[in-house]
């Protein structure tokens, strides 16, 4: 909601510049306990992003739950909202199963075009990887055939490729998911 997200931009803007917000006789020790105060509160912000992303791949996917189209749609959504590319990703994927087409192309356009995202370790960079591949993947599969947008063969093409660059094994998996007419 709009309340947490001011105060997220609050605790960015302290962190960034922690002296234009304190007066000059305030103590280090205040300072100091606000800055771990807004650290913790950016770590709980970005594990709640990664929480719902990762519930809304479970539900999809029914590892460890009943698959749920229904929470996994909602959670997907609610990730993607927040800016989690893996979760963009995954609802790009459910909206692909359910022959979704339009949602699948707008969603995917706008992922494969805007490649300024920022990695901070090897875990993030790997799903944010895997997440562009499936994005490139899918919209390729709907440009080379036509679902919910114009056919362009030559696009897809680059999009299938640029797929294999950002992850070689989830594009290879989709591959044989379209040999055996399961994708």
């Amino acid at each position: 909601n709009f309340e947490s997200f001011k105060y997220l931009h609050i605790c960015i803007r302290l962190l960034i510049v922690p002296e234009k917000w304190f007066p000059k006789h305030a103590t280090s020790i205040r300072k100091s306990t606000w800055h771990l105060l807004c650290i913790i509160l950016l770590l709980l912000f970005f594990i709640y992003l990664c929480y719902l992303a990762v519930l809304g791949v479970m539900y999809l996917y029914g590892i460890g739950v009943k698959e749920n189209c229904d929470n996994a749609l909602f959670c997907l959504s609610e990730a993607s909202a927040r800016g989690s590319l893996y979760a963009k990703a995954n609802l790009i994927y459910f909206y692909y199963r359910r022959k979704m087409f339009t949602n699948v192309c707008y969603l995917a356009s706008r992922m494969v075009t805007c490649d300024n995202f920022v990695t901070t370790s090897e875990c993030i960079q790997t799903f944010q990887y895997r997440a562009m591949s499936m994005a490139c993947f899918l919209y390729a599969l709907c440009l080379k055939s036509g679902k919910g947008v114009q056919k362009d063969e030559l696009l897809a093409d680059q999009l299938f490729s640029k797929s294999v660059e950002w992850d070689p094994p989830l594009a290879a998996r989709y591959v044989n998911l379209v040999i055996a007419g399961e994708l």
